[in-house]
């Protein structure tokens, strides 16, 4: 992946010394015209004609324009080429340093320790990834359960359940909480049956008084948010030349799998769930204009926050800092109700929506400030970017995490047969979770669409449960 990450920096980097070319030909011809114009200047006189004197200042009107145009065309080349050979540098160092790790790793033979990525997980595309696959495959009780896997292959096992070794579970933890972007921001509890979470205000003011005088009551708020379990789920169709395979592939293959489906359909959920058999998700609770279906009995009196916290833009027109500036009056009301333990902020949005406002912010200074561009930090405001591709572009979403309540009823399960997919020489592997999901706070989030389209709770579509509306239908 960096190999193939290098390939396309340096063909954009070609392409652009290609337009650098271009650029010092055009450079090189508006010279040439500037010759004759200066020329032409030092030929006029009192006899020049009003028709002369006009074309002249058409002309170096034209020059003057197409000298602006040329002079910020080299500056942003300068720039990007800049920017490409620097982060070309830096791939290139990752990889050597990547590849002399394995190559001391083959020559000592010796246990390398796991590199993780910023948020604590490994990452899958290191030697140490598949190394712990390799070292988890040694294990018996790994075996075992690999053991079991290729016998339903073989037998055709039917209607059979076996739950990931205490071993290797922790391992597929690690892929689905990468895979899930927001997993890392949100409060996650586990629980059993229906769970009440019991939440704190925010910590009340204490009073000032003479050194006789009495203590003051001050008002400390308890409430619960209830979460229940729904199971989220998919089927994962494995090749059986993959069961053939050595145990580190096969082990590494259904982990990764598992992790990107389950992952994916956590984070939507967290932004979009409609409460139906799925969590409740943030911009749901941010547009409810009345209390509503999944309210509790024992929270807090609800209240409409769907225009003090959510906004749009206020014409097509406004661009810049002007769009930041609608934006950022909107962001920065959320405000942590309860006590968490945590103060973190994120912001969600599509790379397009993020790369809109990295282009906005580079007009805050004189310089350009190409420092926004760099770190994955809002702007101003302050919160870390989680790009999720899924959002609808021009859509912003997010606030203090851990106001956000996952409630996990259980693990992760594996089911497997032969018989589903027997002609397509497959095996099937069925992963689910159970597990429940809010708010906590609807004041600790907000929207905002960068656009004059307000934002929607029904903007992101779920994948249709046809499985179960065709087992419905034929039961009735």
């Amino acid at each position: 992946m960096i190999n193939r990450k290098i390939n396309e920096l340096e063909a954009e980097r070609t392409a652009l010394n290609a337009k650098i070319t271009s650029t010092a030909e055009r450079r090189a011809a508006l010279e040439k015209r500037e010759a004759a114009a200066v020329t032409a200047l030092s030929e006029m006189n009192e006899h020049t004609s009003a028709e002369e004197r006009s074309a002249f200042e058409t002309e170096a009107a034209e020059i003057e324009a197409e000298d602006a145009a040329i002079t910020a065309e080299e500056t942003a080349n300068a720039t990007r080429s800049g920017e490409l050979e620097n982060e070309i540098t830096a791939l290139k160092n990752e990889l050597a340093g990547i590849e002399e790790r394995s190559k001391k790793a083959l020559e000592t033979k010796t246990k390398t320790i796991i590199r993780k990525d910023d948020n604590g997980f490994m990452s899958r595309y290191t030697p140490e990834y598949r190394e712990r696959c390799a070292d988890l495959a040694t294990r018996a009780e790994v075996k075992e359960f690999l053991k079991d896997i290729r016998a339903v292959a073989e037998r055709g096992i039917n209607n059979t359940s076996l739950f990931f070794p205490t071993t290797m579970l922790p391992t597929l933890r690690q892929r689905i909480d990468t895979y899930s972007k927001l997993s890392p921001f949100v409060n996650v509890k586990p629980i059993r049956g229906k769970g009440k979470q019991t939440i704190i205000g925010s910590a009340p003011e204490a009073v000032w008084t003479e050194t006789t005088g009495k203590f003051n009551e001050v008002d400390f708020s308890v409430a619960q948010i209830v979460v229940d379990g729904s199971k989220v789920a998919a089927f994962i169709p494995v090749p059986n030349p993959y069961l053939q395979d050595s145990d580190e592939d096969l082990s590494a293959l259904i982990i990764d799998m598992l992790g990107q489906s389950l992952g994916k359909a956590k984070d939507k959920a967290i932004l979009y769930g409609t409460g139906d058999n799925m969590p409740v998700g943030i911009i749901p609770r941010l547009l409810a204009t009345t209390k509503p279906s999944w309210w509790g009995a024992k929270e807090p009196a609800f209240t409409n926050i769907s225009t003090k916290n959510v906004g749009k833009l206020s014409a097509t027109t406004v661009k810049g800092v002007e769009m930041l500036t609608e934006m950022f009056k909107i962001l920065s009301v959320i405000k942590p109700s309860y006590n968490t333990g945590s103060d973190s902020v994120f912001w969600a949005m599509s790379r397009a929506t993020w790369s809109e406002i990295k282009i906005a912010s580079m007009s805050l200074n004189s310089a350009g400030a190409l420092v926004a561009a760099v770190n994955n930090e809002m702007p101003i405001i302050g919160g870390t970017i989680v790009p999720l591709d899924f959002i609808p572009n021009n859509v912003v979403a997010g606030g203090y995490g851990s106001h956000y309540l996952i409630g996990e009823r259980s693990g992760v399960e594996i089911r497997r047969s032969e018989h589903v997919r027997f002609t397509d020489d497959e095996t099937v592997f069925a992963g689910s979770e159970r597990l429940d999901g809010r708010p906590l706070s609807g004041e600790a989030f907000a929207a905002f669409s960068i656009d004059t389209n307000a934002v929607s709770a029904s903007a992101v579509a779920f994948t249709s449960d046809e499985a179960n509306k065709t087992a419905e239908s034929e039961g009735t």
